[in-house]
């Protein structure tokens, strides 16, 4: 079969060795599958743990802990991950080895734990990138078993509270149309404090508005770009080689790679809850984006204001790309709609299309090919540079 070759070759070729542990546990039979890398995350993953147990499961759940740290991870944080793994392992111990261990968490839950510190950390700058495609690895191995119900690999993080029907979300019914769902999210904050409160106000509304926008201009790239969100089909995931191995923005490039497969679905139902905080330990994302915001960055906040007016340059750039093959399209746009000729200069739209159309031989294949390109992140890329 088709989908038993994509995923095949990626297990042989761009899997992390690491993950055919799972080999030693293919004979168990689960019908859900959670990755949740771990950070220094100790309260955080015992809070987790508890959530999950609470959740009315169909069948038994494994969820996959990453837990590392790198060479620049502080004694704190080195101690508070050898206190997770430490309590971990007083449970009910399956397997044990000296990088790997399973425990039976409760009756319908175990707990698959890759402990990657100390003398056998990941490398900083691959961070959290390499420890999601660690678990995923792991649960696509999985996945191969002839008895394996795994349908989704679902992805999140240790600071999440996961709402009661989170394994209920998602059809029943395999959808072998789209690629990833994501799910709806709002912010919270622990302990109450004002400043991050109407910080994240800023930040969560900036974010609503940009998917929004994108959806309203008929982006395929219109979806929320966050790690603790997703629930990725297996093949997809196969088919993209996986997560990149990158210390931030890895949510975003997998996203990007998985919405040139398949469409990418936004669920409607009970929302995630993610903790806001204020954090340094990825270069950008929610923490970073805190802090400026509470610093008064104003150039940062500004950035966060998108106008509709930029959506609807969107709109006309994605349905003249729907229109495709026009004659002479530089001198069209550039008459027309002369400052959307110019962004579209900057970032080498011109260039990209005509070797695009040099390449392409069946010219009703010409929007999909340059909306591959046009992608979330050249979209991106549009909206901030016609926005100065």
């Amino acid at each position: 079969m088709a989908i038993e070759k994509s995923i095949y070759k990626y297990l042989q070729l761009y899997a992390e060795p690491i993950s055919n542990i799972a080999k030693e546990i293919n004979h168990l039979d689960y019908t859900h599958a959670l990755v949740i890398p771990v950070y220094d995350e100790y309260q955080n993953s015992l809070n987790l743990l508890i959530n999950l147990n609470s959740l009315k499961l169909n069948g038994k759940l494994l969820i996959t802990l990453v837990i590392n740290d790198n060479e620049l991870s502080s004694d704190g944080t080195k101690q508070h991950n050898r206190c997770l793994y430490d309590f971990l392992l007083s449970k009910n111990i399956i397997i044990q080895n000296p990088n790997f261990s399973l425990i039976s968490y409760s009756d319908n839950i175990d707990v698959a734990i890759f402990y990657l510190c100390e003398n056998n950390h990941i490398q900083s700058k691959q961070g959290v990138g390499l420890a999601r495609k660690i678990g995923c690895d792991f649960i696509l191995q999985i996945c191969q078993n002839k008895d394996s119900n795994i349908k989704w690999i679902h992805s999140t993080d240790a600071d999440v509270i996961l709402p009661d029907d989170y394994f209920k979300q998602i059809p029943e019914k395999l959808e072998t149309t789209i690629s990833a769902y994501v799910y709806d999210f709002e912010h919270y904050v622990p302990n109450n404090d004002n400043k991050i409160i109407d910080a994240i106000n800023i930040y969560e509304n900036s974010l609503r508005v940009y998917v929004n926008g994108l959806a309203s201009a008929g982006s395929s790239y219109s979806y929320h770009t966050i790690g603790s969100l997703l629930a990725v089909s297996p093949l997809s995931y196969a088919q993209v080689r996986g997560f990149p191995k990158l210390n931030a923005a890895e949510d975003f490039y997998l996203l990007n790679k998985l919405a040139k497969v398949a469409p990418i679905k936004t669920l409607q139902g009970e929302k995630i809850k993610l903790q806001a905080r204020l954090s340094k330990r990825a270069p950008f994302g929610t923490g970073p984006a805190l802090s400026r915001i509470i610093e008064r960055d104003e150039n940062f906040i500004s950035s966060l204001n998108y106008q509709i007016e930029l959506f609807e340059k969107l709109k006309i750039i994605i349905n003249f790309i729907n229109h495709l093959p026009i004659a002479n399209p530089e001198i069209f746009l550039s008459k027309t709609y002369p400052d959307i000729h110019h962004t579209l200069e900057t970032i080498g739209f011109y260039q990209a299309l005509r070797k695009i159309e040099r390449n392409t031989k069946n010219k009703l294949q010409l929007p999909k090919h340059m909306h591959d390109w046009f992608d979330g992140f050249k979209t991106l890329k549009f909206i901030r540079k016609i926005n100065t």
